[in-house]
């Protein structure tokens, strides 16, 4: 389930409400798009009412695709998680339903109270959730991937009042602290600082509207065919082609196309390729000639359909310059290149004859070394 988060508006202060994966706030009121850019977001859980001292508890939560090269076979499975983030043994240790029950908000530096630090690094969120994949006794893990991540900080509320200890939520007592919050000193630190930005979805080069949905994390200007995805606090170019279709009503699918250098295992063209993957058909001439590229798909999907899209495109796909010009019934590109450069040990291991091996020989991953992003026709 995706969390459901409350946000005013930057223009008029509207409320409008984000879900998990949403990256562009589109205000009901005044109509305008504003893109949130940010890198793992600070999130509240709101209290039912405010207490005169608030205490806020961190909680590491992730969700996504995990995918694990575990012997000769792939397994994948859709995670959802929450880690508590500073050892209290009065608390439970995860969120549970509660962030998909609740609609939440931002957490920032405005709020009063006392903050517990998270002594967990985003990546004990990770390794939980692999950690929830069985592996039975005597199998070996090769490689472990994560794809379509999200990565959330939300804090837990708590009350102090009168040596108490309680949940601001449900108003339960949790537990007497006979010396107050002198023992929790060693853990606390400043309300967290406002990690996001607002980019207004304007064109960097001819200031038009650019194209997006809520889930966009590539825009498209209409008016100068161009395409965008947010750098910190301003929009860079991405490169993309558009491989040509007779039928006017096909979808378009996105997808990263990305160029590779792999170590460990010899991959230096297509005929390489080939030979890793067994294809039935005969080496043709100019397979030694033809780039090796991996695809990607730029949008979310199941883990089992990503990885037959993925390893299907790659064997299948040659480089195209194709149009550029993006057409208006395309699908939004809401999976980024990080998650994409993620997949490629996974994609090669997929597609092998022999996963174990090739899983084992590729050091750690495979490193691209150009990219694009290509719409292709689906249907």
């Amino acid at each position: 389930m995706n969390l459901t988060i409350e946000q005013p508006c930057p223009q008029c202060g509207g409320p409008v409400e984000l879900g998990e994966a949403d990256h562009v706030l589109i205000c009901p009121y005044c109509g305008t798009k504003n893109f949130l850019s940010t890198s793992m977001p600070a999130l509240l859980l709101p209290p039912a009412r405010e207490y005169e001292e608030m205490i806020y508890v961190p909680y590491l939560r992730f969700r996504g695709s995990v995918f694990s090269c575990i012997g000769n076979t792939i397994q994948h499975q859709v995670t959802d998680t929450s880690l508590l983030g500073t050892p209290l043994n009065i608390l439970p240790p995860s969120l549970g339903i509660r962030p998909q029950a609740m609609k939440i908000r931002f957490a920032t530096d405005k709020l009063q109270g006392t903050f517990l630090k998270c002594l967990h690094g985003a990546e004990a969120a990770v390794e939980r959730a692999g950690s929830l994949q069985n592996i039975t006794a005597g199998q070996t893990l090769y490689h472990r991937a994560y794809i379509g991540e999200t990565l959330s900080l939300i804090y837990q509320p708590l009350y102090h009042k009168d040596e108490r200890l309680g949940d601001a939520i449900t108003g339960k007592l949790l537990a007497r602290l006979k010396g107050g919050l002198s023992g929790l000193d060693r853990v606390t630190e400043p309300a967290p600082p406002l990690d996001f930005n607002f980019l207004a979805t304007l064109c960097p080069q001819c200031g038009w509207d650019l194209n997006c949905t809520s889930d966009s994390i590539v825009l498209t200007c209409p008016n100068c065919h161009t395409a965008w995805q947010a750098a910190g606090k301003c929009f860079s170019r991405v490169d993309y082609a558009c491989m040509d279709c007779d039928n006017k009503q096909a979808l378009y699918l996105p997808f990263w196309k990305m160029a590779v250098d792999c170590r460990g295992i010899r991959l230096e063209n297509f005929a390489d390729f080939a030979r890793l993957a067994n294809l039935p058909q005969k080496d043709q001439p100019d397979w030694g000639h033809r780039k090796l590229l991996l695809w990607s798909p730029a949008f979310k999907v199941r883990p089992k359909i990503f990885l037959r899209l993925a390893s299907q495109c790659s064997t299948l796909l040659e480089e195209s310059d194709g149009e550029k010009m993006i057409p208006a019934n395309s699908h939004p590109v809401n999976l980024p290149l990080s998650e994409a450069v993620e997949s490629l040990k996974i994609i090669l291991a997929s597609v092998a004859a022999n996963k174990k091996k090739t899983a084992a020989n590729a050091a750690r991953y495979p490193h691209f070394r150009d990219f694009g992003l290509s719409f292709l026709s689906a249907f």
